[in-house]
């Protein structure tokens, strides 16, 4: 009985034609949204396969229920995003610029590694980590150049600003080997290990490698005594190369005393050896064929033989032949081998920098012992095998602006004002002695240079005559003195002389 009701008041008020027409709406309605959205998705991202397309217009059309899953802008290694949006588990959509890379995972395991461009995710798949591809730079030790790790705590400084102060100098404090403590600056340049992408390649012009982005993410450690719920439970992967810089810095500071820091005294460097210089192009290889392995090929094979071994000959014969009407044979200098000159001893410090850079950028590097003295062979670095396997190249490693306890820097300042004129003696009797090896060695360079000049003028003109040889030479010498500007200015004398010596060889007719 009430339903009739219902159906007699539904008739009465017009409601049963009417929900046709709201049944066709929302039929039109749909389809158009769908049309508008399929149309829509062409130009949302910067796609360029169909399948691409539509996989947007199946996120988009997943966001209309919820369903979806994050989508994030990753710029120079940091996400763009809404917040919470990392959290939505559905499929979604990655855009990373041309400096970012990352690394998605599962709830099981890590997915895949993604460099820049569009890709798209599944569904339960996440970011695991983000990489920036610029070099970058990691500093440790205190923050301003006034900040003095050694003061006590000053009034009104409040309790958790000298903490931080404490926390940095224990990041880098270090000790001599005569128990004097030192507190320095730590910056590192590194970057992932991947060679930059050129012309139309694929990946980044920053440098962009898959195994190395996820060597770098997936080595990422954890930090257990920070608590689980802030940014320092996670040790990122560009924390490691100032962490390592900081423990060779600690190693390399006990072999040294502080005087020796600043003394001249440590053997400098070895001088690697040279190059081999590139061996000449091996031409014997056409006058021997290789062995084909069909018969056409032998026939093909042993006629090209021929060519070439008569080519050989005549070639032979048209040298012979020319060298005989050659009327002066010029020596072909011996290559001048690079004279290995001694290394200049440097100081402790200039020593430490030295290692620590090879430590984290050779596979083996110099032995020096516990006194700071270097011994024989070579070790090999661990330092630089963990951070190839993390997928990290070094570019620089420097340790500078070291800071003292305030009774170490007063004896430092009046040790320096004891010694300085004995240090500017010494020093300037090194660069004197300097001065006159390059001086010799200039006008050895000098010399040879007027020689090979005089020479090469000589087999020019072939004089016939000894009146034709000198004249040749003063002309050539005049013309030296004309064109260098530094000796026209300087031989304006031996110009003239070479004037009137060259007049008087016309005059007397030798």
């Amino acid at each position: 009985m009430q339903i009739r009701k219902i159906w007699q008041a539904w008739i009465q008020a017009g409601l049963i034609p009417n929900s046709l027409f709201l049944i066709l709406d929302a039929a039109i309605f749909f389809i158009g949204l769908l049309v508008w959205l399929a149309f829509f998705a062409q130009f949302v991202l910067p796609v360029r396969t169909f399948r691409d397309r539509q996989k947007i217009f199946d996120r988009l059309f997943t966001y209309l229920f919820g369903g979806h899953g994050p989508a994030i802008f990753i710029r120079d290694g940091k996400p763009v995003k809404h917040f919470g949006e990392e959290k939505q588990k559905g499929p979604g959509v990655l855009w990373l610029d041309s400096a970012s890379a990352a690394v998605t995972r599962t709830a099981a395991k890590y997915e895949k590694t993604i460099g820049p461009g569009v890709h798209f995710i599944k569904n339960g798949e996440s970011i695991a980590g983000t990489v920036d591809l610029h070099a970058q730079t990691q500093k440790l030790g205190p923050r301003e150049e006034k900040e003095d790790p050694f003061a006590k705590q000053k009034e009104g400084q409040s309790d958790d600003e000298f903490k931080q102060i404490q926390k940095r100098r224990q990041e880098v404090s270090a000790w001599t080997r005569d128990g004097i403590e030192i507190v320095p600056n730590i910056n590192v340049v590194f970057q992932i290990d991947a060679e930059p992408a050129k012309g139309d390649d694929d990946g980044s012009r920053f440098g962009y490698d898959p195994e190395s982005v996820r060597r770098a993410i997936t080595g990422e450690g954890i930090n257990p005594g920070a608590p689980g719920d802030t940014h320092r439970r996670r040790v990122a992967w560009n924390q490691l190369p100032a962490l390592i810089a900081a423990d060779l810095w600690r190693e390399y500071l006990s072999k040294f005393t502080l005087a020796e820091l600043f003394e001249a005294s440590q053997p400098g460097p070895k001088p690697k050896p040279p190059a081999p210089a590139p061996e000449p192009d091996e031409t014997r290889a056409l006058l021997e064929p290789v062995t084909p392995s069909s018969g056409w090929e032998k026939t093909l094979a042993g006629m090209l033989h021929e060519v070439n071994s008569i080519l050989a000959y005549w070639v032979n014969r048209c040298e012979k032949t020319q060298a005989k009407d050659v009327r002066s044979v010029t020596v072909a200098p011996k290559p001048i081998e690079p004279e290995i000159k001694e290394p200049e001893p440097e100081t402790a410090l200039q020593t430490i920098n030295r290692m620590i850079k090879a430590r984290m950028t050779e596979a083996e590097v110099d032995f020096i012992n516990d006194n700071g003295k270097p011994g024989k062979g070579t070790i090999k670095s661990p330092e630089y095998e963990l951070l190839k396997q993390r997928g990290l190249k070094i570019i620089a490693a420097s340790v500078g602006n070291l800071r003292f306890p305030s009774n170490i820097e007063e004896q430092l300042v009046r040790q320096w004002s004891a010694t300085w004129l004995d240090s500017a003696k010494a020093e300037r009797a090194r660069i004197d002695r300097l001065r006159g090896f390059l001086e010799l060695s200039g006008q050895v360079q000098a010399e040879l240079r007027y020689a090979l000049s005089l020479s090469k003028n000589l087999l020019k003109h072939e004089p016939q005559t000894p009146k034709d040889t000198l004249k040749t030479l003063m002309l050539r010498s005049r013309g030296e003195l004309i064109r260098e500007d530094r000796l026209h200015r300087r031989a304006s004398m031996e110009r003239e002389e070479l004037e009137d010596l060259i007049q008087w060889v016309e005059r007397n007719n030798l």
